[in-house]
């Protein structure tokens, strides 16, 4: 017995001014400083730190006004380093996951079981879609559609993520074509080329939809992708006639940045001679891939801080995934095909070989779902491995992915009977763990 006793682990002493006496809301509870001070950066890590002074009761307990019976679960993680709750009460975990934002302590981030994705609501149109793209948590859509009379119209609709028709307004009494939707801060943007007169037009609606014009700032040049930065619009431009006076050829791509507040252009940045780019926001940077070129990342000065070329021959920007951009790469040489590649704000990049090339994606609680150039979804957890894949609608040309409400809703334009069709497809998926 002796024999067993020197072999136990020998128990240290904690010093008397290290053990704490709590009274949280009328409970009471023991503890130490160290225990309490785990998490540096978090409340309790700062009032135990010294860093504020105690508040104590009649009987030298350090007092916290908060629920003393969940401090219990707070405490128990603090001494653990895992979060340790019934099973089964949903509502005692909000409240616990409350009180461990108060107290600036980490919260797991939950994980979608991809393999229970599922759709959830659909919504179909008779009309062809010019273009979407999401505004106050719910999807707006531009559509030409045929009035009473016969005439063509265009016109927005808006749509919830449960596949409910929530608005619909006429935009121009005209058929208006490669249109773009872009929503910054609390206003959507539109442009597009009026049929009737040959000519672009611009517009701004509020959060109501009220419309207000916006005289054409892109001179001769025309439009054909959007994006918000910095409260800035980014236009990406060609021109559709020469300029007199400048040299620029008729298949030379041009970056404007307009300030709408102002309604001035506050930056151009000059593309290559290839007739295929795109660009999107990361964070505060733009990033421009340009097939000729490779990829580079603009600061809100308009200065180059990054680029990316080696061993990929096309690169496409597709979204930004836990912090990381997510760009489509077609390699050159040995292990060539298509690339899913993450880079982080740090400059580590992560490489997923896919089947085969992405044309958009979105990030989705810890996983991210991408649609390929056959229009086939495919849903990847964070490590990159295939979760779920969902084959394209019937007579797809052409889809779109969006994330709205939190939920996936890829927007499908098709062919069925000599006439366009729109659908809609909201997916949801069950949390891990959840029944």
């Amino acid at each position: 017995m002796a024999a067993q006793a020197q072999n136990l682990p020998r128990m240290t002493q904690k010093p008397a001014a290290d053990i704490v006496r709590l009274n949280v809301g009328g409970v009471h509870y023991m503890t130490t400083r160290s225990t309490l001070t785990k998490y540096r950066e978090s409340m309790l890590g700062a009032l135990f730190s010294g860093d504020f002074a105690e508040t104590t009761d009649e009987e030298g307990r350090v007092f916290i006004d908060r629920d003393g019976e969940l401090f219990g679960f707070l405490l128990s993680f603090l001494r653990t380093g895992s979060w340790k709750l019934p099973a089964g009460q949903p509502f005692l975990e909000s409240r616990v996951h409350g009180e461990a934002e108060y107290f600036g302590l980490p919260w797991p981030e939950p994980e979608l079981d991809l393999s229970s994705v599922h759709v959830v609501a659909m919504y179909e149109d008779a009309t062809e879609l010019e273009t979407a793209t999401v505004f106050n948590r719910q999807l707006v859509t531009m559509h030409n559609a045929l009035d009473g009379a016969g005439h063509v119209i265009s016109n927005l609709r808006v749509i919830t993520a449960n596949g409910d028709l929530q608005a619909q307004l006429c935009v121009f009494q005209a058929e208006v074509v490669l249109c773009q939707l872009m929503a910054v801060d609390d206003t959507l943007f539109f442009c597009g080329l009026r049929r009737d007169l040959d000519k672009w037009a611009m517009c701004r609606f509020d959060a109501k939809y009220k419309m207000a014009p916006i005289d054409w700032p892109f001179g001769d040049l025309a439009v054909d992708e959007l994006a918000a930065w910095n409260g800035w619009l980014v236009a990406g431009c060609y021109p559709t006639t020469p300029l007199p006076g400048r040299r620029l050829p008729e298949d030379r791509r041009l970056i404007k940045i307009f300030d709408p507040d102002h309604a001035r252009i506050v930056g151009e940045l000059p593309l290559g001679r290839s007739g295929r780019s795109s660009f999107l926001v990361w964070s505060d940077v733009l990033v421009v891939a340009e097939e000729s070129s490779g990829l580079r990342v603009y600061n809100t000065d308009m200065t180059v801080v990054r680029t990316l070329r080696d061993g990929y021959n096309v690169l496409r920007p597709l979204g930004v995934f836990s912090g990381s951009l997510v760009v489509c790469g077609m390699a050159d040489g040995p292990g060539s095909g298509c690339h899913l590649l993450m880079l982080s704000s740090d400059g580590e990049l992560t490489d997923v070989p896919i089947a085969d090339s992405a044309l958009a994606s979105v990030a989705w609680n810890g996983s991210i779902v991408v649609l390929h150039r056959k229009y086939n979804l495919t849903f990847y957890d964070q490590f990159g491995t295939v979760r779920k894949r969902i084959e394209p609608q019937n007579g797809s040309y052409e889809s779109k992915l969006l994330l709205v409400d939190d939920r996936v809703a890829r927007v499908d334009m098709a062919e069925v009977d000599g006439h366009e069709k729109t659908t809609v497809t909201f997916y949801s998926a069950a949390w891990k763990g959840c029944a």
